[in-house]
């Protein structure tokens, strides 16, 4: 979708204003407990959520200042999936280790062992679930980094269409400046 596309961020500005119209709850914040850890670095997402809002009453500082939040959160987004690259590496270093210690270990001990049985044993290694539950919080950082990529673009839109309607109001009442 363009960044020049205001249905999207109309639609979204008009559902929001509905919901606040009827009463309704909006979030004030992430519906998950969202901590994520780039490099080591750990990061809370509910700081995310000041980044994703739009104040109508100040768009155009909220637009000169979109693409840094975006480069910023993007930056996180992409380390964060080269971090998830660099864990599955490593569990598939892991296990290749793991194979190739229990084959010799069978093969020392006179015992035959299938594929299966080696594949069932690597499952079974610390070592072989500490890279696996590293590579799942790896691809979990990533993925919700993503959807704050993601939100952003959803932001970018919302403020062109406040900032498309405000304009169209100073117009149409005179009041361009």
């Amino acid at each position: 979708m363009s960044y020049l596309s205001t249905n999207a961020g109309s639609a979204h500005i008009a559902a929001a204003y509905a919901r606040k119209a009827r009463g309704l709850r909006v979030m004030k914040g992430l519906p998950v407990d969202a901590e994520v850890k780039v490099d080591g670095v750990s990061y809370d997402l509910d700081e995310v959520y000041p980044d994703l809002r739009v104040d109508p009453v100040h768009v155009i500082e909220q637009l000169s200042e979109h693409a840094a939040l975006y480069a910023y959160w993007s930056t996180l987004a992409e380390e964060a999936a080269i971090c998830a690259d660099v864990a599955k590496r490593r569990v598939d270093f892991v296990e290749s280790e793991c194979d190739d210690q229990l084959r010799r270990e069978a093969r020392d001990a006179d015992e035959k062992v299938t594929e299966t049985i080696i594949q069932r044993r690597i499952l079974r290694e610390d070592k072989y679930q500490d890279a696996l539950d590293a590579m799942i919080e790896a691809r979990r950082s990533a993925a919700l980094l993503s959807i704050v990529r993601r939100a952003l673009e959803q932001r970018l839109s919302a403020l062109i269409a406040v900032n498309n309607r405000d304009r169209a109001e100073m117009a149409a009442t005179g009041r361009e400046g």
